[in-house]
């Protein structure tokens, strides 16, 4: 009994393996058949005027439009898995042309998703290319003001340096002025000890 959900389980990632592979084989061999089938087409018609009537391209673009309709809510969920959701969706005793039918479907879904992307972009290839212009001009003048701001940097420092050896240079400008200043007191102070010492020594010669 403890080992029938684990069997259960191991089927379910094995189901899901199994549809994913399948989803991808079939996209690559719907893309080829597609692109063979263009060329063949491309081949085999003459240049002229569309071969598809007005009709017809409504009918099938209504066709499409069910198809998205069709799409379930979930699918339109950022966290939404979609292989999980489409084993919950099959029957419990489902077969290989259930699988083909899914994979076909939803196959026929990412191809009209796609047409109508490509053709959003196209409609907006003007606004795009302006969009993919402006951000390479933005990157440009990113790299010139990181540019500047280098070059002003450097710019800044050197300066500052200049600043600090100019201020080292005033610091003992003044050092040496006030010792000047200092030793010419000094020497007058000396200059009048000797005159006084003079005249001490003159008085009493004087009065002989």
């Amino acid at each position: 009994m403890g080992d029938q959900p684990l069997d259960r389980q191991t089927s379910r990632l094995s189901l899901r393996e199994q549809l994913g592979s399948r989803l991808q084989s079939f996209r690559a061999s719907r893309g080829k058949e597609r692109r063979r089938s263009q060329d063949d087409a491309v081949s085999a018609t003459p240049k002229g005027p569309e071969v598809m009537s007005p009709r017809s391209r409504a009918a099938l673009a209504r066709s499409k439009q069910e198809a998205l309709d069709a799409l379930p809510a979930d699918y339109y969920q950022p966290d939404y898995d979609p292989v999980a959701g489409e084993l919950a969706m099959l029957p419990r005793m489902f077969t290989e042309s259930d699988l083909e039918a899914v994979v076909e479907e939803r196959s026929g879904v990412l191809e009209t998703v796609s047409e109508r992307l490509s053709q959003h972009v196209l409609s907006n290839y003007s606004k795009f290319v302006a969009g993919v212009t402006e951000v390479a001009s933005v990157e440009r003048d990113l790299q010139e003001a990181y540019k500047t701001a280098k070059t002003s940097r450097s710019e800044l420092a050197n300066a500052l340096a200049e600043v600090r050896a100019n201020m080292v240079i005033t610091r003992k400008q003044k050092q040496k002025q006030g010792l000047e200043r200092m030793l010419g007191t000094l020497q007058q102070l000396r200059e009048a000890a000797h005159l006084h010492d003079a005249l001490r020594h003159g008085t009493p010669l004087l009065t002989c």
